[in-house]
């Protein structure tokens, strides 16, 4: 059986097309099974879109993009942004780059394992909702890929649940920035900020 964090998915494909409004404009996704929140944007994804830090001309990663949510957002209403969208999952990356033309932006979307893609690149703003079910070291792994791909004074920011993980994600972040802020909270997630 696969997972929506695994490279190739086995199941279906079942297109599926939700609306949603985000930082206060209306957007379409198409979403699918074998992709994370395939039925609605999750309320985590929600609360990170609605309450992160960028600023115009920031180049922002977005980490374990799914059907592309948080990029696209970002780039369409903050355009000057150079927005970067990687997932390992081969399917959320190909309904990414169409939710991106439906969209109307043309952010850069690859698909590979974490910060392979983007390797040799530094980013202003990196926004994660981590795959949990994938277990401790993987998002660890992402958290510590992290502080080698933020420009100096770069932002970290990562939606947990506090109560389901999150609050040991909080305690890593703070091991590897030396700093954290709770920055944002709703409905149990919280989103947490480090600071390069």
């Amino acid at each position: 059986m696969s997972h929506y964090y695994d490279k190739k998915q086995e199941s279906k494909e079942k297109i599926k097309e939700i609306r949603a409004v985000l930082r206060n404009a209306l957007f379409s996704f198409r979403t699918s099974s074998g992709v994370f929140s395939g039925r609605r944007v999750d309320a985590g994804t929600r609360l990170l879109i609605n309450t992160c830090i960028v600023q115009d001309g920031w180049s922002v990663l977005d980490l374990g993009c799914g059907y592309g949510a948080v990029g696209i957002v970002l780039k369409k209403l903050y355009p000057t942004l150079d927005v970067f969208m990687i997932d390992i999952n081969e399917r959320a990356v190909a309904i990414a780059e169409k939710n991106a033309v439906l969209n109307g932006v043309a952010p850069h979307i690859a698909q590979g394992h974490m910060y392979e893609p983007v390797k040799e690149m530094l980013f202003d703003a990196i926004m994660l909702n981590p795959p949990y079910v994938a277990g401790r070291k993987l998002i660890g792994d992402m958290l510590e890929g992290a502080t080698t791909h933020l420009k100096k004074g770069g932002l970290l920011h990562v939606v947990a649940r506090h109560q389901k993980g999150g609050k040991t994600i909080k305690q890593k972040m703070l091991h590897l920035f030396s700093n954290v802020i709770d920055h944002a909270r709703g409905g149990g997630y919280h989103v947490y900020v480090s600071k390069r």
